[in-house]
C-alpha cells in the first residue's frame, strides 16, 4: 500500500524499537491506538525507524507540513489516529521527484 507523508522533526532514539513508539505515543502524548499485545510484542524486535505516520492522500499529508508530501510503501496499518493518519509499518521510501 501507499501512504503521503510530509517531512518532520520528530525523531526517535537510535536504539528505540518499534514497540517504543506505540508505548510514547499512549503513555506520553495520551494518544488511544489500540494496539494489541500481540502486534506489540512483535514490534518489540523491529527498529522504531519502520514506523511513520502516513496519510492515504496528499492532501491529508499536507496538514502537516509545507513540503510536498512524499510517496511512503508500507506493509501494515499498526493504528488509526482518528483524523485520517495512520501509524504504518514500512517496507522503504518511494521518491515521486527524482532530481534533474
Amino acid at each position: 500500500m501507499i501512504g503521503y507523508r510530509t517531512p518532520t522533526e520528530s525523531t526517535a532514539p537510535r536504539n528505540a524499537t518499534a514497540a517504543d513508539v506505540v508505548l510514547y505515543e499512549q503513555r506520553v502524548l495520551g494518544n488511544r491506538l489500540g494496539v494489541d499485545r500481540a502486534t506489540l510484542a512483535q514490534l518489540e524486535h523491529l527498529p522504531a525507524s519502520r514506523l511513520l505516520w502516513v496519510c492515504l492522500d496528499k492532501d491529508g499529508a499536507r496538514r502537516y507540513g509545507p513540503d510536498t508530501p512524499s510517496a511512503i510503501v508500507f506493509e501494515r496499518v499498526i493504528a488509526r489516529d482518528g483524523e485520517g493518519g495512520l501509524l504504518v509499518l514500512t517496507l522503504g521510501w518511494i521518491q515521486e521527484e527524482l532530481p534533474l
